[in-house]
């Protein structure tokens, strides 16, 4: 069992069993298998990553299940597939998916998740570097800015992998702004002010803009001469 507590209250934990039912078959022996049964969070405490922090801490090297229990080589868990925080969770932690079944006992789908022992500890984060975009449009209105950057790995502290050992470095590669037009930036300010009779026009400003913001980013791509299958993700303040 993992703990996170503040002062003395116990605000989530995390705990596991060696076994797990069919998950045996992928494993040498039953007791080189671990199955997470219970992930919890107090929830005055969800949105401070102490979810993350849970999954991370019972696959760490130092402190998790392979520490504990080295004859431990794989840990295992399911969760609600339509359970996006759980599933981001313990992605995040280091799992990884397996697959995603009709689960007709518990009439839902279900989505398997693994963590192996000799995977790489930490894997949060870009540990390798990452080409990324970032796309917004400011409060004046004048265009759409876009820059591709590229940024250089982690460097994680050797006492405390989930701290860094200096600040994230990174270099532009490409920044353009690409202007409005006067019908453009007039349809904006005509959403912004908010005189629309209903939703509709709304929704179609949502779609319309991301549009724009697709065409920009592609632009800037092709210009800067970047594979477009390199782009690791695009940001957008949205």
């Amino acid at each position: 069992v993992w703990g996170a507590f503040c002062d003395d209250q116990l605000v989530g934990f995390i705990s596991a069993e060696r076994g797990g039912d069919y998950w045996l078959q992928t494993a040498n022996t039953k007791d080189s298998i671990c199955f997470v049964h219970e992930f919890v969070v107090h929830p005055d405490f969800r949105g401070k990553r102490i979810g993350v922090t849970l999954t991370s801490i019972s696959v760490d090297c130092t402190c998790g299940i392979f520490a504990i229990d080295p004859s431990i080589t794989e840990m295992y868990t399911t969760v609600h597939a339509e359970n996006i925080a759980s599933r981001t969770a313990f992605v995040k932690g280091g799992y990884r998916e397996v697959m995603t079944y009709e689960d007709a006992m518990r009439n839902r789908r279900t989505t398997v998740l693994k963590f192996a022992q000799g995977t790489a500890q930490y894997p949060r984060g870009n540990s390798q570097g990452m080409l990324v975009v970032g796309c917004q449009s400011g409060n004046a209105v004048d265009g759409i800015d876009v820059g591709i950057f590229e940024f250089q790995p982690l460097v994680r502290s050797k006492s405390d992998p989930r701290a860094l050992d200096k600040s994230m470095e990174y270099k532009v590669l490409a920044n353009k702004t690409f202007s409005f037009t006067k019908q453009e930036r007039e349809y904006i300010l005509n959403l912004r002010a908010m005189r629309l009779e209903n939703g509709v026009g709304y929704a179609e400003g949502n779609y319309k803009i991301g549009e724009w913001c697709a065409k920009c980013i592609n632009s800037i791509i092709s210009e800067s001469g970047i594979d477009k299958s390199k782009i690791a993700l695009i940001g957008s303040h949205g």
